[in-house]
């Protein structure tokens, strides 16, 4: 069976949509990917950033817009995560700042973070393309 939007219910993709916009608002202004009055960001927002934001944003809204009967799938925790990480700002985020020092994230984390951030959405693609292919596999869902 291909993968195809054309599974979701009217629904899914109303819940789908919802979720994409609400973790792109948000995650887009905590981590200061346009300019606003609640963050400032101190790493110069590019391409990059946003090449990972939005298929980050859209992966999330599809994962948990979706429903399963069953769902073991925990790829996405760790695809959220990285993804996460490949387009905030490392010197920003208190907890890397903690454990590693402004100097060892601009000197060793700076340069893969956009690697980082694409492993993160090729992992939360996969989990997306398993939980489609539970879902199509189970009767009560591949027979719309």
């Amino acid at each position: 069976m291909s993968a195809s939007i054309e599974m979701l219910s009217k629904s899914e993709l109303i819940r789908a949509a919802a979720i994409f916009i609400v973790i792109a608002l948000t995650l887009g202004t905590v981590t200061g990917l346009w300019s606003n009055p609640l963050f400032t960001r101190k790493i110069e927002v590019n391409l990059w950033d946003y090449l990972i934001f939005i298929p980050y944003a859209l992966l999330i809204g599809l994962y948990f817009g979706m429903k399963t009967t069953s769902c073991r799938l925990h790829k996405n925790k760790l695809g959220i995560v990285l993804g996460f990480l490949g387009f905030a700002c490392p010197t920003c985020n208190a907890l890397l700042l903690a454990v590693f020092g402004s100097g060892a994230l601009i000197s060793y984390f700076e340069p893969i973070r956009a690697y980082i951030g694409l492993a993160g959405v090729i992992i939360m693609a996969y989990a997306l393309w398993q939980k489609y292919r539970l879902r199509a596999s189970q009767p009560s869902y591949a027979s719309r």
